[in-house]
Order: structure tokens, then C-alpha cells, then sequence
């Protein structure tokens, strides 16, 4: 996949050390309806992101977050399942059951 140059500029750098980045280290992760989901670490400072991007008519939505996941893991993550309303409400069953078990010991 191509780009936009705007994209590129983004990522471009560490948001951390401000290296460089090589080509070599950035990762697509998944790609969907002109959205990209991109995996990139820092040679320097071995700090890696993960990054929301996005071509609009008017330049390029970037949108990145700090993260300790190697790539192999970001892809496996990105391969699961999405999250359903189900899932969401059986984690908060089981929080709400491991606090009340919390406030009794």
C-alpha cells in the first residue's frame, strides 16, 4: 500500500527520541475502509507505537499510542475478534464480582 505524503511525515519520527525511523520498522497492522493500523519502534530508543491512520480530502488524521506490544503481538491482537456487548458486560460482571469479594477479605 502507498501512502499519502502527509501520512508518511507523520510517522516519520520518534515521538520519544525524535530518530528517524527506517521503513524497515514500520508494520501494518490491519487496513480497513481507508483506515491503517500501524506498528513502528524506534531503532534508538527500542520505544514502540501504535498508530491510527487515516487519508482525508483535507491531509491525513494520525493518531498514536505508546505501547509495549511487539509487532508479532499488535498483528495477533489485530487478528482477534472485535470487542461485542457481551464481552463488555461479562467484564463488568466479573469486576463487580472481584471487588465485592476485595471489600470482604
Amino acid at each position: 500500500m502507498s501512502f499519502p505524503v502527509e501520512i508518511l511525515k507523520a510517522l516519520s519520527h520518534c515521538p520519544v527520541c525524535h530518530k528517524e525511523y527506517k521503513p524497515a520498522k514500520l508494520s501494518i497492522l490491519a487496513e480497513k475502509e481507508g483506515k491503517t493500523l500501524l506498528h513502528v519502534t524506534c531503532e534508538m530508543c527500542q520505544v514502540s507505537s501504535i498508530v491510527s491512520a487515516t487519508a482525508t480530502p483535507g491531509g491525513a488524521i494520525c493518531m498514536g499510542l505508546l505501547t509495549d506490544l511487539a509487532q508479532v503481538e499488535g498483528k495477533r491482537v489485530c487478528a482477534d475478534r472485535s470487542v461485542t456487548t457481551d464481552d463488555v458486560l461479562a467484564l463488568h460482571q466479573r469486576l463487580a464480582t472481584t471487588h465485592a469479594l476485595a471489600d470482604i477479605l
